[in-house]
């Protein structure tokens, strides 16, 4: 009986590791012809993810056939991971060059499971691996070449879309996407997460490949040791082969303590898992939780129009009127009557030269004004702030500087110090959009001063324009008074302005300005050098990710230099303007005016041997720039000595 007894119990427990043995095997061959079906349509290699012990998972990109990328989140050394599911090993072998040519190296070969640590050397910046995935039986089910890059120096934007793609967001700026976020500091730890809600930006630049985007989050954080804030940009830098035109901008206006300046910190950026550049993350220009710090005259709008669902707002915000006066000046304001009874602030404008796309603006004799804050401007708001620029405008336009009709004097509008501020910012960057596009404006509640500020968008700034490269010429030019007349230089007739303006420049700018660019610096933020020290790992792999050349360490290094080389000319040519000659360069499109040291050598041919490049749009129309004649016909060279004031002509080779 027990004999029988014990047969049957081997015999089902016999069954049972059958049933277990063919479920197994039953079980392999499904995730076999699983990972067949995968390896059809993806290569194996999609399967590898790479992650810290904070950071999100970092994807490998393909490069070429047989070759891919990892572009590694900040330091990762000793302690990062590595993740897979469709298959088993993974065999990395060191590859060094030799005459130019990539070969193994000798003991520098691991094999790796999902879930191991990755050796520290395999993170190596510019390092190569031959990779390869060995099959079930030892064949080779695919293989690789590996390049490694690791920019760990700066910190880390990570952002998951709730998506999971960007196709989205790239393809309409009006598409607004909720998502995660988190930010690690350079070694590695958090410094802030939550949710956000993003969504593209940029005019001519959402052209670019490498778009630009919004970020709001959920609620006020202080991201990387700046003010709390909500609203942030982040800035792709696409133009500007530096990647410090902005950055220095917002830098100088905060150590000068213009009004409402952006703080700002570089960052890598991976979108769900792949890395997407190199930003500036900065506080956006907003009067809702970004840099500017108003009176919230939106929210007393809101309550007065008893309005308080997203739905309201929105069928309230597509409503507009138009006013039009005897002048011929336009308000486009939103019919909403119920409105607070303190409505002296705060409000945000920005001059724009793109206003019709707009749909809250008013104009002034000489400018058209975005309203940015309140959104949805009511129209009695709109008139009220529309005619208090038109009375500012009227006293500064006047011979005497006052309104004639209000007895109002011009600095009883305008706060003197940011705007004299503003004017030494912009002339000496020799900002090429001032008073076009970007330029803000506020007025808070309370207060009768209009502000100027803050400083964005300097892209195209120290030497870069909107027709070309042009470093030799802007940094000669006197940049306002010849080419950009506008509020800015009507100012400057009203000697208390220049008074201001002198004292600011020669107490606060250039002082800041020599630290700033010094190689030890001493301020509370870091300088110039600081960033040409840390930022090239990461300039090149923004490079290298978007296909374009690493042009960091020789444009940062020209920036430095145009930078001294303009605070050199601009103190010279106010202290003694007689000392310098006009030269007038007769481009096809405007006329350019620099000033150059009386009795020197020009030192420069405004020409693309020296530096100097017209975009192609340009030269198709007016002509390739080759050469110059000066007024007597004699050729210019760097050698021609500059004597007296003179007109000087382009040619081409073609001619």
């Amino acid at each position: 009986m027990r004999l029988r007894s014990l047969s049957v119990m081997l015999i089902i427990s016999a069954a049972m590791i059958v049933c277990i043995i063919l479920a197994h095997w039953r079980g392999a061959r499904e995730t076999e012809l699983e990972n067949q079906r995968y390896r059809e349509d993806h290569s194996l290699f999609e399967d590898i993810v790479v992650g810290g012990r904070l950071m999100q998972e970092t994807f490998l990109r393909r490069d070429e056939e047989g070759k891919w990328e990892l572009y590694a989140a900040g330091d990762f050394s000793g302690r990062a991971y590595i993740y897979f599911t469709k298959f088993q090993t993974l065999k990395l072998t060191r590859l060094q060059e030799e005459d130019g040519n990539l070969s193994s190296g000798e003991g520098s070969t691991f094999t790796l499971h999902s879930g191991d640590i990755i050796p520290e050397n395999c993170l190596e910046d510019g390092s190569v691996w031959h990779a390869e995935i060995p099959g079930r039986k030892g064949e080779i089910q695919e293989q690789a070449d590996l390049t490694v890059y690791c920019a760990g120096q700066i910190p880390t934007l990570f952002i998951n879309t709730q998506s999971g793609s960007l196709d989205a967001l790239n393809s309409d700026q009006s598409v607004r996407e909720q998502c995660s976020y988190l930010v690690c500091l350079p070694d590695g730890s958090r410094d802030c997460s939550g949710r956000c809600e993003i969504h593209g930006r940029g005019n001519s630049s959402w052209k670019e490949d490498k778009k630009q985007y919004s970020i709001n989050l959920s609620s006020e954080r202080s991201v990387l040791g700046m003010e709390s804030s909500r609203k942030f940009a982040l800035i792709a830098n696409t133009s500007d082969s530096s990647f410090l035109r902005n950055k220095i901008t917002f830098d100088l206006a905060a150590l000068c303590r213009m009004p409402a300046s952006p703080q700002s910190a570089f960052v890598n950026v991976y979108f769900n898992g792949q890395y997407h550049g190199l930003y500036l993350m900065a506080q956006r220009p907003n009067a809702k939780d970004g840099s500017v710090r108003i009176a919230k005259l939106e929210k007393k709008n809101r309550a007065a129009a008893g309005l308080s669902s997203d739905r309201q707002e929105a069928a309230a915000d597509s409503r507009t009127v138009t006013v039009v006066d005897d002048q011929g000046l336009e308000i486009h304001a939103s019919p909403q009557e119920k409105i607070p009874d303190n409505i002296s602030g705060g409000y945000l404008l920005e001059m724009d030269a793109r206003y019709e796309e707009e749909d809250y603006w008013f104009s002034t004799q000489r400018h058209h004004f975005v309203v940015k804050y309140p959104e949805a401007v009511p129209l009695k708001e709109c008139q009220y702030i529309a005619g208090y620029l038109r009375e500012a405008e009227a006293a500064l336009y006047s011979e005497d500087g006052i309104n004639a009709d209000t007895g109002k004097s011009w600095d009883e509008y305008f706060d003197t110090d940011s705007w004299a501020a503003m004017y030494l910012m912009q002339d000496f960057m020799a900002q090429w959009d001032v008073e076009s596009f970007s330029f803000f404006v506020y007025k808070d509640a309370d207060d009768p001063l209009i502000y100027c500020g803050p400083v964005w968008d300097f892209d195209l700034s120290m030497g870069a324009t909107g027709i070309g490269k042009l470093p030799n010429v802007m940094r000669q030019s006197a940049w306002l008074r010849d080419h950009r007349e506008g509020w800015l230089t009507e100012l400057e007739k009203f000697p208390v302005f220049s008074d201001t303006l002198q004292t600011f420049a020669e107490e606060r700018f250039f002082p800041l300005l020599e630290e700033y660019l010094s190689e030890d610096s001493a301020l509370s933020v870091q300088g110039m050098q600081d960033y040409m020290n840390t930022l090239g790992a990461s300039v090149k792999m923004d490079a290298i990710r978007w296909g374009e050349e690493d042009q960091f360490a020789r444009e940062s290094s020209k920036l430095l230099s145009w930078l001294r080389d303009r605070a050199d000319f601009w103190q010279g040519y106010r202290e003694n303007p007689s000392g310098y000659c006009k030269v007038t360069l007769k481009y096809g499109f405007s006329d350019m005016d620099i000033y150059l040291p009386r009795g020197e050598v020009i030192g420069f041919v405004p020409t693309e041997e020296y530096g100097e490049h017209l975009y192609s749009s340009f030269r198709k129309k007016y002509g390739s720039v080759d050469g110059w004649r000066c007024e007597d016909g004699s050729l210019l060279t760097p050698e021609t000595l500059i004597v007296r004031d003179q007109v000087m002509t382009p040619f081409s080779d073609s001619e």
